[in-house]
């Protein structure tokens, strides 16, 4: 588990840390859950994350103080952010999401490309910044290809010979 990138989760609904600590763990990173902006403070001191995965609405501090005190830490500056944001929220175009995270996800995305983002973020950060996370193919597993060819036999070898690598085809 030492190479097991962790996640720490904060906020949302209960159902909705839930359903997100379910689809991360299905990639075998380890993740750890606070339901207020507090307990996710209080967590940075006994935990590494590799990443923070916040909810753009949280009790406690408001989801930019919290980026704000993630940024200025020195243990946590250059660490991950992913802000999920509601699909209805009232004031998303006049919002400056600059500096906010590496990506803004709407909560009601697929959860194929939610793994997607998540890996490609922790895939993209400094080795000193998240643990090694082994071999390219654990990093590009689960990742859609289209296989396209005249014969059904060879499609049906690729399909295969992909899928035994992790890949969905």
């Amino acid at each position: 588990m030492e190479n097991t990138p962790t996640v720490l989760t904060v906020g949302g609904s209960k159902t909705e840390s839930l359903y997100l600590k379910l689809t991360l763990e299905q990639e075998g990173w380890h993740v750890v859950c606070a339901s207020s902006s507090s307990e996710a403070l209080n967590r940075l001191g006994r935990t590494r994350s590799d990443m923070l995965i916040f909810d753009d609405h949280l009790p406690g501090l408001r989801s930019d103080e919290l980026r704000q005190q993630f940024r200025t830490r020195a243990d946590t500056h250059h660490t991950p952010i992913i802000v999920l944001t509601s699909d209805d929220h009232p004031e998303m175009e006049n919002i400056d999401w600059a500096g906010w995270g590496d990506a803004l996800i709407p909560k009601s995305v697929d959860v194929a490309e939610l793994r997607l983002r998540v890996r490609s973020i922790l895939g993209r950060a400094k080795p000193s910044e998240v643990t090694t996370m082994g071999s390219m193919d654990e990093c590009t597993r689960g990742a859609r290809l289209l296989a396209v060819d005249d014969s059904a036999t060879y499609r049906a070898f690729l399909t295969e010979t992909l899928a035994e690598d992790g890949y969905v085809v």
